[in-house]
C-alpha cells in the first residue's frame, strides 16, 4: 500500500509541470491535463473508479477535446455500470476522433457497441462501417467485426452476422466463436 501511495504522490506531484505534451493521438496537450489523465488511469487500475472519473473530468476541464481522457472516462463509467454516462463519454471521444482525424479503431468499435445498446442501430452501423475503413492491428479489427456481428444478429440478419463473426474469428477474436455457435443453434431449431 505504501508503494501505491508513493506512486500516486509522484504522479499527482507532476501536476505542477507547465507546458504542452503529446501522446500517441494528439499534440499540444497541457501538461496538467495529461498528468491528471495518467493519475486517473492509476486509480482506474486500482478499481477506485469514482476518483478516476473525477481526474478524467478534471483533465477534460484543462483540454475539452482531450481524446484519451474522454475515451478512458467512458471506460470508467462503463466499469461503474453507468451506461448513460459511458455512452455520452464515448460519443464525445468519437466526435473528437472524427474532428482530429484520430485513427483509433477502438473508439469506433466501442461507440458503435454503445450505440447499439442504446438502441440506435443506424448510428451503430454507420460507426462500425467507418471503423472498418481504418487500418489497424488484427486484434482490434476482430473486436470491431465481432461487435458489428452482434448488431446484425440483433437485427435478425443472421447471414451477415455469421459472415462478420467468421471474419472476426480469422483475426483471432474468440468471442465470435461463441456468437457463431449461438446463431447455428438458433438456425437448427428453426
Amino acid at each position: 500500500m505504501k508503494k501505491v501511495v508513493l506512486i500516486l504522490t509522484l504522479v499527482v506531484g507532476l501536476l505542477t509541470a507547465e507546458g504542452l505534451k503529446e501522446d500517441r493521438w494528439q499534440k499540444d496537450i497541457p501538461s496538467q491535463a495529461m498528468d491528471l489523465e495518467k493519475s486517473a488511469i492509476v486509480y482506474l487500475q486500482m478499481n477506485i473508479v469514482d476518483k478516476a472519473i473525477g481526474y478524467f473530468n478534471q483533465a477534460l476541464e484543462h483540454k475539452p477535446n482531450y481524446y484519451l481522457a474522454a475515451y478512458n472516462l467512458a471506460l470508467a463509467y462503463y466499469a461503474k455500470k453507468d451506461l448513460d454516462s459511458s455512452y455520452e463519454a464515448f460519443k464525445k471521444a468519437y466526435e473528437i476522433a472524427k474532428k482530429d482525424d484520430i485513427k483509433d479503431v477502438m473508439i469506433y468499435s466501442l461507440f458503435g457497441y454503445a450505440s447499439m445498446i442504446k438502441g440506435d442501430e443506424n448510428r451503430s452501423m454507420i460507426v462500425f462501417e467507418e471503423g472498418l475503413k481504418i487500418q489497424t492491428e488484427a486484434r482490434k479489427k476482430g473486436l470491431l467485426l465481432n461487435n458489428y456481428g452482434l448488431l446484425e444478429f440483433r437485427k435478425g440478419n443472421y447471414a451477415k452476422s455469421k459472415k462478420l463473426f467468421n471474419q472476426a474469428i480469422k483475426l483471432g477474436n474468440t468471442r465470435a466463436i461463441k456468437h457463431l455457435e449461438m446463431i447455428e443453434k438458433i438456425q437448427s431449431i428453426n
